[in-house]
Parts: structure tokens; sequence; C-alpha cells
């Protein structure tokens, strides 16, 4: 996906440019919950579907807080990565919670709104980044317990596939 630019000129894309940073936010989670899993199934002996569905099921109600704190008791990030997640912790936190009260005076202005959409561009384009350092880690954790990233592949082709037979 390219990175958005806006053209501040719909009213509608603010909102959008809101989904498009929360989207992000949520893909870091998954980040996180991929690491999580692949993490705490190192240790298991017989790693089956049955046993990865249960970690999902597990771990992936918790909030993207929680996960962060679960994966640094299995691992320890590299110190920039640390201080970027802990940011992005803060940047999901505060669109789930306050953003829009926030600027509740920016949303009566075209000018406020322009600068809620260059604030929400910034805060994707962090999370963004944030994610692509985090892949390697958790394909790498995955990788250990014998899911390559040539399997992933083929998994993911095949959700895929499945998604547009169901269409």
């Amino acid at each position: 996906m390219s990175e958005p630019l806006p053209e501040y000129n719909n009213p509608k894309e603010l909102y959008a440019f809101f989904g498009l940073a929360f989207y992000k936010a949520q893909v870091l989670e998954q980040g996180l919950l991929n690491l999580t899993v692949a993490l705490h199934l190192a240790d298991c002996p017989n790693v089956d579907l049955a046993s990865i569905n249960h970690m999902f099921g597990k771990w992936g109600s918790e909030t993207l807080g929680r996960i962060l704190n679960v994966a640094r008791d299995l691992i320890e990030f590299p110190v920039e990565l640390e201080n970027r997640l802990q940011t992005a912790l803060k940047y999901r936190n505060h669109l789930a919670h306050s953003f829009f009260v926030d600027h509740d005076l920016d949303l009566l202005s075209d000018a406020g709104r322009c600068q809620m959409i260059d604030e929400l561009t910034k805060i994707y384009e962090f999370l963004d980044s944030v994610d692509k350092e985090l892949d390697p880690i958790w394909m790498a954790a995955w990788e250990k317990i014998g899911m390559t990233e040539e399997s992933y592949i083929n998994a993911l082709e095949e959700m895929k596939r499945n998604a547009c037979v169901e269409e």
C-alpha cells in the first residue's frame, strides 16, 4: 500500500485518514501478537494448528499495551525499537481515546481539519515504519518453530484465493 496523500478537499477525508491511522495501529498490534504467540510456542514440543489457534485466542483479545508487556517478558527489544514501540502505544491510545476530544475545536474549521489530517498522516507513517521494523523479528520467531517465510506466503495466498471464492 502506498503512502496516502491528502487532498484536503473533501470533509470525509479526515475520517478516512483517521481510519488509515487506526488501521495501521491494528496492523502493528497484530505484528506484536504474531511475535507473542510464536515466542510462547517456541518451547512447545509439538506445535500444531490447534495450539496456534489456542494461543491466538488467548492473546487476541488483549490490548496493545498488554501484548507489548507480554512480548517484553519474552524478548528484549533493541533500545531504539523499544522506544518506538512505546511511542506507537501512545499514538494508538491517543487515536482510540482522545484524538477527536483533543481536536474538538479544530473540527470547526478547514484549517483545523487540515492540521488534523497532517497529524494523522504522521501517525500513520510512524506506525507503518515501526511495523516494518517489527516484521522481521516476528517472522524470525515463527521460523524457529517451523513457519518459514515461504510457508507464510503460501498460507497468505491460499487465504486470498479463499476470500475470492467466498465473494
